[in-house]
Parts: C-alpha cells; sequence; structure tokens
C-alpha cells in the first residue's frame, strides 16, 4: 500500500512538473511579439531598383535600426509594376514585425486610382509605421536636346505634340501625376516613358535614350551640375540650396508641378498594434539622429517623423484626394 501511494505521490510531482513546465510554454507563446521583438534580422523591402530616393533612405534607416536593435536589417530591392511588386510581397507577409516595407507616397495614394487590380488595398493589407522623412522632384532634359529651359521646351511641345519623351519611375507614381499636372496646366503634350524605378530613367536621360525625366532631388543630385543635363526645374517650394540658381516650377507660373513626396515605413495590416509602436519609436530615434538627418540631407531630401496614426489621417485624406485628381485625367 506504502509502495502504490508512493508511485502516486511522485506520479502527481512529474505530472505537477509536466504542467508548470507547459504553462511555462504557454505563457512564452502568448507572450506579446513586441517583447520578443527582434530576435532576428528583418527586412526591409524597397519596391524599387537601387539608387533612388527609397534606397537611399531605407539604407541609412537601416543601419540605423541595426546598432539599435543588435541585429541586422537587410534592405531587399524589389523592383517592378511601379512599386507593385514589392509592394504586394510586403501586403502578404507575416504580421510579426520582420518583413517591412520602404516606400512613397505614390504606390499607395495615386497608383490605386490608375490600376484597379493592385493586389492589394492600402488601407486594408498594410498599416502606416511611420514617416521617415521627405523630397521634392528636378526635372532634367538632355543638353543635346537643345531644351535648355522650361520656356524652350513649351516652345518645342506645342510646335511638335507628343514629340518629346519624359520619364518616369512607373504609370500611375507620384512623378507621373505630376508632369499629369504639369502638362494639363501648360496645355500641352508630352509621351510618357515609365521605367521599374527613377534610377535608370535618369541614366536613359544622361545616355540621350529620352528627352526628359523627373526624378527626386535625392535621386538626381550627383547630376546637378553633370553637362550632358540640364535641370529645368525643382518642385519644391524653395530653390534647393545644392543648385539654387534652378528655378522652382512655381516661380515658372506652375503652381500644380508644385509637389513634395514624403517616405514612410509599413507593416503588413495583420501586425499588431503594440509592435507597430515598437517598432515606430525605434524608427524615431533614428530618423532624429544627425547621421541620418546629414545621410538624407546631403542628397537633396529631409528628414521627418510621423506617428502611425498621424500617418494614417495622412494616407486617408491623400487617397481621396488624388482619385479625384486622377479621375478628371481619366475623363480627359
Amino acid at each position: 500500500m506504502n509502495q502504490l501511494k508512493s508511485k502516486a505521490r511522485t506520479g502527481f510531482r512529474f505530472a505537477l512538473v509536466g504542467l508548470v513546465a507547459q504553462a511555462g510554454m504557454t505563457f512564452s507563446q502568448q507572450a506579446p511579439a513586441s517583447q520578443q521583438f527582434p530576435d532576428k534580422p528583418v527586412t526591409l523591402v524597397v519596391p524599387y531598383g537601387p539608387g533612388g530616393v527609397v534606397d537611399i533612405s531605407a539604407r541609412a534607416l537601416a543601419e540605423g535600426l541595426s546598432k539599435q536593435w543588435g541585429q541586422t536589417v537587410v534592405v531587399e530591392n524589389r523592383a517592378g509594376a511601379s512599386g507593385v511588386i514589392g509592394t504586394s510581397t510586403v501586403a502578404r507577409a507575416a504580421g510579426n514585425g520582420y518583413t517591412l516595407l520602404c516606400v512613397d507616397d505614390g504606390v499607395l495614394v495615386s497608383l490605386p486610382h490608375f490600376n484597379k487590380d493592385l493586389p492589394y488595398d492600402t488601407m486594408k493589407d498594410l498599416q502606416p509605421v511611420s514617416m521617415i522623412g521627405g523630397y521634392p522632384y528636378v526635372f532634367y532634359a538632355h543638353a543635346q536636346t537643345g531644351l535648355n529651359s522650361v520656356q524652350t521646351l513649351l516652345a518645342e511641345a506645342r510646335t511638335k505634340p507628343g514629340s518629346i519623351t519624359f520619364g518616369t519611375n512607373g504609370v500611375g507614381g507620384i512623378q507621373h501625376l505630376a508632369v499629369e499636372r504639369f502638362l494639363r496646366q501648360a496645355n500641352i503634350k508630352m509621351n510618357h516613358i515609365p521605367y521599374k524605378s527613377a534610377a535608370p530613367a535618369l541614366q536613359d536621360v544622361v545616355g540621350g535614350q529620352i528627352n526628359t525625366a523627373i526624378v527626386a532631388l535625392a535621386t538626381g543630385s550627383p547630376f546637378l551640375k553633370d553637362a550632358r543635363l540640364v535641370p529645368l526645374m525643382v518642385t519644391s517650394r524653395e530653390r534647393t540650396p545644392l543648385r539654387d540658381d534652378v528655378p522652382t516650377a512655381k516661380e515658372l507660373g506652375f503652381d500644380e508641378f508644385t509637389t513634395e513626396s514624403w517616405l514612410a515605413i509599413f507593416a503588413p495590416g495583420k501586425t499588431p498594434p503594440e509592435l507597430v509602436e515598437k517598432i515606430s519609436a525605434s524608427i524615431a530615434q533614428v530618423v532624429q539622429s544627425q547621421t541620418y538627418r546629414e545621410a538624407l540631407e546631403s542628397r537633396g531630401a529631409s528628414a521627418a517623423y510621423k506617428k502611425p496614426d498621424e500617418m494614417k489621417q495622412l494616407i486617408q485624406t491623400e487617397f481621396e484626394r488624388n482619385k479625384k485628381d486622377i479621375a478628371s485625367f481619366i475623363a480627359q
């Protein structure tokens, strides 16, 4: 009898230990993801090729986050379809914070109104983590085209409608939309040549394959004094200190061509809010650092931070505004 009681007590102890261990495992599994994050490398997807402003900003951010987290943050370029390929990759990813998107505004608040069959819903499949910067654009012409000013471009376009080509980072992006606004205000026609990203569009202007291109100032800043190119105008509200003899579009009478884009980080739509807040707080520290700020300013961009709820409100406002604007272009 005593032997049976001893065995029963032993079995009970083993069962109790097992329950405690199981409870510990369950607690660990149910512990908020934000407490564990990050415990492995993080991928930051850029939906464009290397060398553009989004890529430049993503790499500066990744360097700062890697130091802060003690984990590698890998920048992965997934270019194609005007940013759709990389963006949809993140929209389908697990909501665990290990796959994030670094993107500009066009893919989310402009492109959906040009393409109704996108594989992601801006408002449902992605959620904003934080703004990380902003930038204007510069409109370049190849020097040998003779388009050495906006006035000569207007004269040529009116004499030969559609003969001048302009490159952008793809159909439906902010670059494309900005030029369409300019063309509407100037009452001229030009021929759009879309690229996977802005950098190859700029290279084709340098090489003379296309006549003009609009690129982010951060992308085009190394060419501001290149003899092969003529910077016709910048889209910022004030002239750029990188080359202050280049006029703004507004100075030339084209206020509809005055535009600046934002850069932001997004997570898959199913990411827990507390994890989004944690990542956003980490990003804020990097964006507010001197190293990050100088990395962007040296190329004509600027560091800027907004919280998730602030970004959500901005996106909703711009999404609806662009919807109306683009509908008018399509109707023409």
